[in-house]
């Protein structure tokens, strides 16, 4: 029964797009995340949800690192792009195959998810109730709901780590690229692992597709940071 509570807190947590924690919702109750929960209590849609923002956040931050970088780091960044720009677009034919409407984002230049800069269409821009601003007065930036190991990521977060970026220079910008897509790939994993182990059939093979690619990804971004 405790585990149904959980399970049910964390997706109402992101239904409602709030700021509450699970613990909040439950009255208290301390949640301790356990092995494999992230796959038991994780339905596809949430894992796609989270899929095409984590990739969106990878085209924008690498769009950026492609054009600012040092000549060694726009190299990789423009393959981090063209990589997540494919599973993007990918994600999104797959979403529009199960009728499943994505929350989608663009960045102030309107970047979309392919990697482009062009006015998105209707179906790719936001639909989420918290964009830049919550509901009672809250700023509408995420606490990041923590599950075994995973960080829900929020469009607020997106923007503010994109306008982090946007303000560093020389080294220090390729040092926070490196640092933020480390951390990025690394909850993209444990997502995709997830997705790996998903009942439904063709989210398991999209995840198990690109899950091998992310973690060639993150290898070699460890290299660049230890490089550094």
């Amino acid at each position: 029964m405790k585990n149904i509570k959980t399970a049910f807190a964390f997706l109402l947590t992101i239904s409602l797009g709030t700021n509450l924690s699970a613990h909040d919702i439950l009255g208290g109750i301390p949640i301790q995340p356990k092995s494999g929960m992230l796959q038991e209590v994780l339905p596809p849609e949430v894992f796609m949800n989270q899929a095409l923002l984590y990739g969106l956040k990878a085209t924008q931050m690498s769009g950026i690192a492609a054009q600012n970088g040092s000549p060694k780091l726009k190299g990789f960044a423009q393959t981090l792009l063209d990589a997540h720009a494919q599973a993007n677009t990918e994600l999104l034919a797959l979403a529009k195959s199960k009728n499943i409407t994505l929350t989608a984002s663009k960045n102030e230049e309107g970047q979309r998810p392919d990697g482009r800069v062009d006015s998105a269409p209707t179906t790719l821009q936001d639909t989420s109730r918290n964009q830049n601003q919550g509901e009672a007065g809250n700023t509408g930036q995420a606490k990041g709901v923590m599950l075994n190991g995973f960080a829900m990521l929020r469009n607020a977060d997106i923007q503010q780590s994109v306008n982090k970026l946007k303000d560093a220079k020389g080294q220090d910008f390729d040092q926070a690229y490196i640092a933020s897509s480390i951390q990025d790939h690394q909850n993209l994993i444990v997502l995709f692992e997830a997705g790996s182990k998903s009942s439904d059939a063709a989210v398991k093979k999209y995840a198990r597709k690109y899950l091998p690619k992310f973690k060639t990804h993150l290898t070699q971004l460890n290299a660049m940071a230890k490089a550094k």
